[in-house]
C-alpha cells in the first residue's frame, strides 16, 4: 500500500472531520419546526394585511388620514394610519387572511404574538402619505 503524501493526508482528515461536525447538529425538535411554521404563516399574513395599509396612504389632508389595527388571529403588528378607502381595504385583507392563513392557527398549536406597542398617535398627512 503506497503511503499519501501528507498534504493529501491531512486533506481528507479534515474533509472527515467536517462531515462528522455536520453530523453531530441535532435534528430539529418537533417545537422548533412547528415555531418556524407558525412564523412563517404569520409572516405570510402580516405581509398580505400591510400590503393593503402600504397600498392606501395617499392623503391631502389630515382628515384624509385614520388610523387602524394591523393585526389578525396569527400576529399582531399594531397599528398604522391609512386612508379613508384603507380602512375597509385593510379589514377586507384582515378577514381574507384569517380565513386562508389564520383559521387554524391556535388549533394547530401556535401562539399569537403580541409585540409592545406604543399607544396609537392621531393619524396625520405628511407630503402626501397618511402617518
Amino acid at each position: 500500500m503506497r503511503h499519501l503524501p501528507a498534504i493529501v493526508h491531512a486533506g481528507l482528515l479534515a474533509t472527515a472531520l467536517a462531515g462528522a461536525a455536520a453530523c453531530d447538529k441535532p435534528a430539529s425538535s418537533p417545537g422548533e419546526q412547528l415555531d418556524s411554521e407558525c412564523a412563517g404563516r404569520a409572516a405570510q399574513a402580516r405581509k398580505r394585511v400591510l400590503a393593503a395599509v402600504e397600498a392606501n396612504l395617499a392623503c391631502r389632508s389630515d382628515e384624509d388620514c385614520q388610523v387602524v389595527a394591523v393585526e389578525s388571529g396569527c400576529f399582531d403588528a399594531c397599528t398604522r394610519a391609512v386612508n379613508a378607502r384603507g380602512v375597509a381595504a385593510v379589514a377586507a385583507a384582515r378577514a381574507a387572511v384569517d380565513e386562508a392563513d389564520c383559521q387554524s392557527f391556535r388549533s394547530d398549536g401556535c401562539r399569537l404574538e403580541h409585540p409592545p406597542c406604543a399607544p396609537p398617535a392621531t393619524a396625520t398627512c405628511r407630503e402626501g402619505r397618511c402617518e
